[in-house]
């Protein structure tokens, strides 16, 4: 009898635990956004500015309207001027992500994210 318990609370626990699993919210996913406009690129300017600990990005105005990474080229500087040619740090890439119905941006190379206010964005569909 004690030996039927147990595998009916082994069993019930491993269902229980499979449909809380179920009920999870998703991870994030590949984004673009929903109706950009001007005041969205200054937001984003500011939030990957933000995330990349620097001063606001200079973005174009289709950013993340096709594409939901950018590359972003690091600027060298010499003693605060910035040097002459090519540097040789590397790029960021920066994916714009959406979880829950809200935005976040996430710098690739850190794997830091960081929600985004005040956008829209939508799931990226292949």
């Amino acid at each position: 009898m004690k030996k039927y318990l147990l595998n009916s609370v082994g069993l019930f626990t491993a269902i229980s635990l499979q449909g809380c699993m179920a009920s999870q919210t998703p991870d994030y996913l590949p984004a673009l956004l929903v109706q950009p406009n001007a005041n969205t690129r200054i937001i984003l300017e500011t939030a990957i500015g933000q995330l990349l600990n620097s001063q606001p990005i200079k973005l174009a105005n289709s950013v993340f309207t096709k594409q939901h990474t950018i590359m972003i080229e690091r600027q060298q500087t010499i003693n605060g001027d910035i040097s002459m040619g090519r540097g040789v740090d590397f790029a960021d890439s920066v994916s714009l992500l959406t979880k829950s119905g809200k935005c976040y941006l996430q710098h690739v190379q850190s794997k830091r994210i960081e929600q985004v206010k005040g956008i829209g964005c939508q799931a990226l569909h292949d």
